[in-house]
């Protein structure tokens, strides 16, 4: 397999090519069906983390910058300020209950990216400065996600596994690419915002189950947004950013493989060929296939909380290490945390984003089920010989009559095995509208919107309806 180590392919090129050349006569009615489907759920995802108390504490400190220029539309709020302070919000909003769409790596490789919470939020904010169409929208928006997860599929594994996190290491490419695009930049100008977005990765997963998780797709959106805008100014950066000796590829690791990149852009599309996961739990999209296969249990053999001794389960040790934390204390905690997520349903009897909150993690029944649940790995070993996908969980359920149910676990609901419907979003659309305190009906005209988006006129008439 080539590595970028001795790339000599012009890679950032390749990148500006499609960027510049994609139109959307190129696109599919199933590429455009699937591009609607995340750009609903990723606004929905944006109206329910607007009230979290991160993304109030952004919202605060962006609205102390004004301006007479441009501006953007806060989501959820009556708020308009500088875009590239919108983009900030809506990003850190977007992300900040982990209920936006996932790209999982590939199963041989680590994690995920989460590609929608940095791209929308900053094509969506350049949209508003200018009269742009659904049309032109879904072209920048499938172009971000697609340079996005097709740079993540080639890094380096070790960049995620020493702690770097893809949404703040590739996540800012990605809305330069779709910002790019919305503002029609010439060949070389996209190469310079490349230059100026790679210089903006960073984030760090040890900040997982904190606030900072869902500020670095605020601030990937931000610094995409900002990249363009910097070089329209004549910002210069260099135009070999991504296979350069010192840049991206080479920092992140030096051996992330020329082969998942290089020519690959759109052949085939990602978000058609791997998919993304649409998550029905406001939780780490690697503990949705362990959490559909708990509910499907709970349900089946009528798990009680008082008829069970000992839940015991497996995952790889990648999977341990993103969920990390194994005895939350907030609802912040609880979304990467395997152990709450396989105790609350037998605690409740089911399972939604009302019960990811602070009252529910420390309720003494759910403590108490949580520490019932013994957590371990398998190894890469064991994993080959019973062909494991990136999600899979053994688990193993001992009850009080000495009676064990033992199940597998590959794949969540929401992911492309077990895909959801633009219904099924819908309704998730109107779920955010209740969290945010609005109404569920009261997000109807923007389903509406988005369902009908390549007939839009203009994009400034649907963030209007998000304004409240």
């Amino acid at each position: 397999m080539r590595s970028f180590r001795h790339a000599k392919a012009e890679i950032t090129r390749q990148v500006a090519d499609f960027i510049t050349g994609l139109n959307y006569e190129d696109l599919g009615s199933d590429l455009v069906q699937r591009a609607k489907l995340s750009i609903l759920d990723g606004l929905a995802v944006a109206v329910a983390g607007s009230v979290r108390p991160g993304s109030g504490i952004v919202r605060d400190y962006a609205s102390g910058f004004s301006s007479s220029g441009p501006q953007g539309t806060v989501i959820g709020s009556k708020l308009k300020i500088p875009p590239r302070f919108a983009a900030l919000c809506n990003g850190t909003s977007m992300h900040a209950d982990d209920w936006d769409d996932v790209y999982h790596a590939a199963d041989d490789r680590h994690l995920g990216f989460h590609s929608t919470a940095a791209v929308l939020p900053a094509i969506l904010a350049s949209a508003e400065t200018s009269r742009i169409s659904g049309r032109e929208l879904l072209v920048a928006y499938l172009a971000g996600i697609e340079v996005g997860c097709k740079i993540f599929d080639a890094t380096d594994p070790s960049h995620v596994l020493e702690g770097l996190h893809s949404l703040g290491t590739c996540g800012p490419i990605g809305a330069a690419a779709g910002v790019a695009k919305i503002c029609g930049l010439s060949r070389e100008q996209v190469l310079t915002s490349l230059g100026i977005a790679a210089s903006h990765s960073g984030g760090l997963r040890e900040n997982f189950g904190t606030h900072m998780k869902s500020y670095h797709a605020g601030r990937a959106a931000e610094c995409g947004l900002l990249s363009v805008e910097l070089c329209q100014r004549g910002l210069t950066a260099a135009a070999n950013i991504l296979e350069a000796k010192r840049g991206f590829f080479r920092a992140l690791g030096g051996t992330g493989s020329l082969d998942r990149f290089d020519g690959r852009l759109g052949n085939p599309w990602s978000i058609v060929d791997r998919g993304f996961n649409l998550k029905p739990w406001p939780s780490g999209g690697l503990s949705h296939a362990a959490i559909t296969k708990m509910l499907e249990l709970v349900e089946q053999a009528d798990l009680q909380a008082g008829s069970v001794k000992e839940i015991r389960i497996e995952t790889s040790q990648s999977v341990y290490n993103t969920l990390l934390q194994h005895s939350p204390e907030s609802a912040l905690e609880a979304r990467f945390s395997l152990e709450f997520c396989v105790a609350a349903p037998v605690v409740a009897g089911t399972l939604d984003a009302s019960h990811f909150s602070d009252e529910f993690v420390r309720r003494p029944d759910v403590r108490q089920m949580m520490g019932k649940v013994r957590y371990n790995t398998f190894s890469q070993e064991k994993a080959r010989e019973i062909d494991a996908s990136l999600t899979t969980a053994l688990i193993d359920v001992e009850l009080t009559t000495g009676e064990t149910i033992w199940t597998r676990a590959d794949y969540g609901k929401g992911s492309p095995q077990l895909p959801q419907t633009f219904d099924d979003i819908a309704a998730k659309m109107e779920t955010a509208a209740g969290l945010a305190g609005r109404p569920p009906a009261s997000c109807r005209p923007v389903i509406e919107i988005v369902g009908d988006l390549e007939r839009l006129d203009d994009v400034r008439s649907l963030m209007e309806r998000l304004k409240w």
